[in-house]
């Protein structure tokens, strides 16, 4: 993960191991948590964070910048500016991606960078955005939907290929794929991102031979 980071600088690729590790406490606990405290966990771990950067003096906030601002806050942003982008000018069809032989793409800049440039003004950013932002891009409100219920699909997909296998194992093969769902697009995910690979691996994996647990996805 460090080698894919000094090439890429993508910060998944050190945050990932922290956030496989926490899962991994999490499923192996004695009692999980309910849901609710779940959905609670991200506004009090943002507060706590602001916190730490506030009584630490960091300027201009690192820790709420690269959690806060990164992972929650823009995401949601983008969704805003690429709806802003493409709302009255053609939208892309995916003619940059699978469907270029049969469209014809109306831009010199792919959807990230031309929101880049006209949403936030610089032409050398890479607005990659999550599966809502991106199905909006390329087939306006029907693409959003049409990118959720593809997802839906994935998620069937999931289910059906970690039959039988501990839910803590199901959990971490297919953590990171889910998590790039917030910041590209849902074919990206399923193709680059790995979320097809982590079906095939669940499909695949024995059903034999792991630790005797009360816990399995039914």
């Amino acid at each position: 993960q460090v080698i894919v980071y000094s090439v890429s600088g993508n910060k998944t690729a050190v945050l990932s191991p922290i956030a496989i590790a926490g899962v991994y406490l999490l499923v192996r606990a004695a009692r999980r948590p309910p849901a609710a405290a779940c959905l609670l966990a991200a506004p009090a771990v943002s507060v706590a964070i602001m916190l730490i950067d506030h009584l630490s003096r960091s300027v201009p906030g690192d820790l709420t910048s690269l959690i806060v601002r990164r992972f929650l806050v823009t995401p949601g942003l983008l969704t805003a500016g690429y709806v802003q982008v493409f709302d009255d000018i053609d939208k892309a069809r995916l003619a940059h991606s699978i469907l270029s032989p049969f469209f014809d793409y109306p831009y010199t800049k792919d959807p990230p960078f031309l929101v880049g440039a006209t949403f936030f003004g610089d032409p050398s950013t890479h607005a990659n955005a999550n599966i809502l932002a991106d199905g909006f891009a390329n087939f306006g409100y029907l693409g959003m939907v049409a990118a959720c219920l593809v997802c839906v699909a994935l998620m069937w997909a999931v289910d059906d290929a970690a039959e039988g296998l501990p839910l803590g194992f199901a959990c971490l093969v297919v953590l990171m794929p889910a998590l790039a769902l917030a910041d590209s697009g849902i074919l990206t995910t399923m193709l680059t991102h790995g979320f097809l690979a982590a079906v095939v691996l669940l499909a695949l994996a024995p059903r034999t031979g792991w630790p005797i647990s009360p816990r399995a996805v039914p």
